[in-house]
């Protein structure tokens, strides 16, 4: 494991520079730590102040290869008949497609995996930076529940999205409903800018991070979050929006709730390195 330091707002510091000349300040230090998977955790405070370690990154099809080599794990979609994406004029259930299939690239977000999918791979990362004496005293991966995400991507500050206001902005900090979505017909709605990479994810870390360092909060794929909707204890709560679908989706104050069963070409995860939760503990 490696610590280092790290200015989480300087990626968007020079993106705005070159669009108005004009550098906002560069947010304090923060360190950052590196497990042996290649993940990059950036600690930040939680929400009762003590720090936590937050991914960087939605959780990489290259991580989760790893994964699914060490354990053999064997996905939902894989064994539940596949998993809904998009294919040119309208989602479908593709009976084949998985993790493996779907905008395959390993520094894509994962995607087409259930939340199920989510907790395995948190546990076996639990155990593997265990094994190694990599692993804070009391700390797991795992998902973060709802109201940690929310803290997470509003990093501080009161926003629409992450990193932004203006929904004018938003091509800078996420892979969003954009202008190519209209082009293919995907959009209902669209966002009027184009965030440069067409129709689908995006490689992880293209896009600023927000103000604790963290990338994707809004847009390229919804995040699984620990939480059960309020009352409905057997579905899970989902944030950020993707590249595809509702506009609002994207707003920090939004969730959707599915079954932890879902999986989809939009469908992905973040974790956090941080205290147990009750039910895991």
């Amino acid at each position: 494991m490696t610590i280092v330091a790290v200015r989480p707002a300087l990626v968007a510091a020079v993106l705005v520079a070159c669009s108005s000349g004009h550098v906002r300040p560069s947010a304090p230090a923060r360190p950052v730590r590196v497990n042996d998977v290649g993940m990059r955790l950036v600690q930040v405070p939680g929400r009762d102040g003590a720090p936590i370690w937050a991914a960087a990154h939605e959780t990489t099809q290259g991580a989760f290869a790893r994964f699914v080599a060490e354990t053999g794990h064997v996905t939902t979609a894989e064994r539940d008949g596949g998993a809904k994406v998009w294919r040119g004029s309208g989602w479908v259930i593709d009976p084949t497609a998985s993790w493996r299939s779907v905008f395959p690239g390993p520094e894509r977000p994962v995607v087409a995996v259930s939340w199920h999918d989510a907790v395995a791979f948190c546990a076996w990362l639990t155990a593997r930076e265990a094994e190694r004496g990599a692993l804070p005293s009391g700390h797991v991966y795992r998902l973060p529940t709802d109201a940690e995400w929310e803290h997470l991507a509003r990093a501080g500050v009161h926003r629409v999205y992450a990193g932004s206001d203006a929904a004018a902005e938003l091509c800078r900090y996420a892979n969003v409903p954009d202008e190519a979505a209209a082009r293919e017909g995907l959009g209902r709605e669209v966002f009027a800018c184009d965030d440069g990479v067409g129709v689908g994810t995006a490689e992880v870390g293209r896009y600023a991070p927000n103000a604790f360092g963290l990338h994707d909060m809004s847009g390229n794929v919804w995040e699984w979050t620990a939480s059960p909707a309020p009352g409905d204890p057997s579905s899970r709560r989902m944030r950020g929006g993707s590249w595809s679908g509702r506009l609002d989706a994207l707003r920090i104050d939004r969730a959707d709730s599915y079954p932890p069963e879902l999986r989809g070409g939009a469908i992905g995860f973040r974790v956090v390195l941080a205290p147990a939760l009750p039910r895991e503990g």
